[in-house]
């Protein structure tokens, strides 16, 4: 995730993209939510609809 918000916006802007991130979705960390609860809040989301696809 930092290499991405580093690549788009810059090494200087990091800091403050990841604070923005954290705060906005009320994360206590933007790495563990993406590792453990993305795919659960996504599928959560999503299925049913018809742009949902099953993980395999």
């Amino acid at each position: 995730m930092e290499k991405i918000l580093a690549d788009l916006f810059g090494d200087e802007n990091l800091t403050d993209n990841l604070k923005f991130i954290t705060e906005t979705l009320k994360l206590k960390s933007v790495k563990n939510y993406f590792e453990k609860d993305f795919w659960k809040d996504h599928s959560k989301k999503y299925q049913g609809s018809q742009i949902y696809l099953k993980k395999i």
